[in-house]
């Protein structure tokens, strides 16, 4: 490999032992570029608490639940080998190309490819921490060359104790959380590879902290490449030694049963096998995926979803103007079928946003992306290969999927929903604390009832939840319409948008958008409280675009 191509340009795996031995001595300069993992919040919403509206006054904060009580999801992402589009260091001048974007609904994200040891991509990375996703690279041996290598590396005491050290160093220098083990060979004598598995679990604990080592389930106690597809007596020297397991996907229901009774008070450190493209595996995948996550989460297992990017390599390139509009109604639609079985973290710090996903019809960038809704967006495309999912029967359609080259809008309609009522469609779940004042803002574009053409009466009107240091909630009705009157109490608070200068210039000044878009700007002195929810309303039941939302903290 060249050299100065691997420093400056792409991102590569490491493909044999012997540049494994040396790889740490001249790492790529690119790390400088990683960025560490963000704090998460230490609470979960199961997603059929999220609906997607509901009456004025009824809106309330969701229940939260502790994440260490909750069963986890897992994305194994494998495409095409890797390496492909998101290899490269920079934006890449090139559209359509895949992008994953639901990161507040999973905790752990694996880059997967057959090449023996493999990184992650630096936009993988980057994209991951800034989510608060921990992200793993895989170590995989394979078939008869596999089993020279792991010879080689088990074949003393040293030679083990070295490689140890490299995958560790590894993970340091590229501030990974951690390998996935996947020794798809049989092994003459499996001691030293036990040695392996706890050696560098522990190491990695000690070196960095919060790390997870997970074994992939394929040889045996004995030595055997034999996948069991449940925990039992024939891989459990392994789980007992690492942070978990993941399960190969031809599981059936029985071994379900098998796997929460051998797991006891570590079931959720099973990761269920999930395979998308639904090789061997129960319900058939695809569109049916959601049958064998509903079978999984019944157990109270942790799920392992295998080759997300089905959604979009298996999508006709033609037409190709269309293609992106196409992906995203087809990954929304999948996500959202999978939907009542996920859980969402709230969102825990101030953001802005304009619902980048990484991806556009000229530019691939997928470290850019901005935060999402806590809503899956319904598409606006009929789509003939979703109409016998169950989870997607009778959905309601008034948070909708528009594009706007390069923009992604949520299309806010209330025209299915009853005149007489006023109803707040939901936005956000959160988990902000706010020291100081802030300045909220949005950006709208008006559409007709058919969110197609533009309408000049429509307004949206943002609602969010505070919580008090005390834990006393109060509801914040910030107004697009300037109300005359307004009301304030320990309940609730109205308030107008500012005709500020300084404060509209501040945010406009800020961002380059279309002119199109509408700009309403709020002063919220919020001071020592928690952003729990937001929310929105539809003013004349009809359309909105949200374009872009966010937070400014106004320096003190």
């Amino acid at each position: 490999m060249n050299k100065s191509l691997r420093d400056e340009k792409v991102c590569c795996p490491i493909s044999d032992l012997n540049s494994v031995w040396q790889y740490t001595k001249n790492p790529p300069k690119w790390i400088t570029q990683i960025v560490d993992i963000k704090p998460r919040s230490d609470f979960v919403i199961k997603n059929t608490s999220l609906t997607c509206h509901t009456e004025s006054n009824r809106f309330a904060p969701a229940t939260r639940f502790d994440r260490h009580t909750t069963p986890r999801t897992l994305v194994c992402h494998d495409m095409k080998g890797g390496y492909i589009e998101d290899k490269f260091i920079d934006p890449l001048n090139k559209g359509n190309c895949y992008t994953f974007y639901r990161w507040s609904q999973i905790d752990i994200f694996i880059y997967f490819s057959h090449h023996l040891v493999t990184i992650p991509p630096l936009a993988w990375i980057n994209a991951a921490h800034s989510n608060g996703v921990q992200i793993l690279g895989t170590f995989i041996t394979e078939w008869e060359p596999g089993k020279a290598v792991c010879e080689e590396i088990f074949a003393s005491p040293k030679s083990l104790k070295k490689f140890v050290n490299i995958l560790v160093e590894i993970c340091v220098l590229f501030k990974l959380d951690g390998w996935l083990l996947n020794i798809e060979n049989g092994l003459d004598d499996t001691g030293p590879l036990k040695t392996f598995v706890k050696q560098l679990t522990e190491k990695m604990h000690m070196k960095r902290p919060g790390s997870l080592v997970l074994w992939y389930d394929s040889i045996t106690d004995e030595g055997k490449l034999k996948w069991q597809n449940e925990l039992n007596a024939n891989n459990r020297c392994y789980f007992d030694n690492c942070d978990g397991i993941f399960l190969n996907y031809s599981w059936n229901e029985e071994n379900l049963v098998n796997t929460y009774q051998a797991a006891e008070h570590r079931r959720h450190d099973v990761y269920v096998g999930v395979d998308v493209f639904g090789r061997n595996f129960y319900g058939g995948g695809n569109f049916n995926t959601y049958l064998a996550v509903e079978k999984i989460r019944e157990h109270d297992l942790s799920i392992a979803i295998f080759a997300q990017g089905w959604t979009h390599e298996t999508l006709d390139p033609e037409p190709a103007d269309t293609f992106l509009e196409r992906f995203l109604a087809r990954d929304n639609a999948f996500w959202k079928s999978l939907w009542p079985y996920l859980y969402s973290y709230p969102i825990n710090r101030v953001f802005e946003t304009f619902f980048y996903v990484g991806v556009d019809k000229n530019w691939y960038k997928l470290n850019k992306q901005d935060v999402q809704l806590s809503q899956c967006l319904q598409s606006s495309l009929n789509l003939a290969e979703v109409e016998n999912v169950s989870t997607l029967d009778g959905l309601c359609d008034c948070l909708q999927l528009h594009y706007q080259e390069p923009y992604t809008i949520c299309s806010i309609t209330s025209k299915a929903l009853k005149v007489e009522e006023t109803y707040i469609h939901h936005l956000f779940s959160c988990e902000i604390r706010v020291s100081s004042s802030v300045i909220f803002y949005s950006y709208i574009k008006q559409f007709n009832a058919s969110c197609c053409t533009e309408s000049e009466n429509d307004y949206l009107d943002l609602v969010i939840l505070i919580r008090s240091r005390g834990g006393s909630f109060k509801k914040i009705v910030c107004y697009s319409e300037n109300k005359q009157v307004l009301n304030s109490s320990c309940t609730s608070m109205e308030i107008n948008s500012t005709e500020d200068e300084r404060v509209v210039n501040l945010v406009s000044n800020k961002h380059k958008v279309p002119s199109d878009w509408i700009l309403r700007c709020y002063v919220l002195e919020i001071n020592d409280t928690v952003i729990s929810e937001i929310g929105a309303i539809i003013r004349n039941n009809s359309c909105v675009g949200l374009c872009g939302i966010g937070f400014i903290e106004v320096p003190t």
